[in-house]
């Protein structure tokens, strides 16, 4: 066996197992996009979630909601001097949609990586593929 064949070889099974492991990964960001897409208003409510804050607000509880848009009015009352006053519904009304934005972002965004990794797995399905038969015929073609 010459060297050309021993480093075709070696590139044949690095190429097969990077695709093997692209495989892996994908599987699992497929699972978490799943999750994500079928409880998409638990993942708006989490703290583990990038989307916690819908434009710096908490998102966690209406409380928490509240409590941040009366912080941040006080601290923009005291730069502009300007007196609002906050109406519960209309409060718990930016809340609901603030809340149906961010479960729309967050359905839309489990799409797209659902989509992604169907897509890389696909790929790398058929990269595996080829270059394992093509290990193959390079190892008979060498008996």
């Amino acid at each position: 066996m010459d060297k050309r064949h021993v480093a075709a070889r070696i590139y044949g099974y690095m190429i097969c197992l990077i695709t093997l492991l692209t495989v892996v990964f994908s599987i699992q960001g497929i699972v978490e996009a799943v999750f994500n897409l079928t409880d998409a208003e638990q993942v708006a409510h989490s703290k583990e979630c990038d989307s916690y804050s819908y434009r710096g607000y908490n998102m966690a509880s209406y409380e928490a909601f509240k409590l941040d848009v009366i912080v941040a009015m006080a601290n923009g009352q005291q730069k502009n001097q300007n007196k609002v006053s906050l109406d519960e519904n209309m409060l718990k009304k930016a809340y609901q949609d603030a809340l149906t934005t961010e479960i729309h972002s967050i359905r839309r965004q489990s799409e797209k990586d659902l989509t992604g990794y169907c897509i890389l797995i696909f790929v790398s399905l058929v990269l595996f593929v080829f270059h394992w038969k093509w290990l193959r015929r390079l190892a008979d073609s060498n008996i």
